[in-house]
């Protein structure tokens, strides 16, 4: 049996997968939901939320000096 946690990582992840599943879902939308590319649009969301990710933790090291 797996216990989770519920300290600011977990809430994070929930986060994070909830903001990729939305863009996910979006770009499917947009793309006339074609069947059969579900990995695709999960793929295209990941690497947008970790650009979006990374560039705020860029700007918040950035602002800290």
């Amino acid at each position: 049996m797996q216990f989770m946690s519920y300290g600011p990582n977990v809430v994070n992840q929930s986060c994070q997968h909830e903001d990729v599943a939305r863009l996910a879902y979006l770009r499917w939308i947009a793309a006339g939901q074609p069947e059969g590319r579900d990995l695709e649009f999960w793929l295209a969301a990941e690497e947008e939320q970790i650009a979006h990710v990374a560039n705020e933790s860029l700007a918040a090291a950035l602002s800290l000096s």
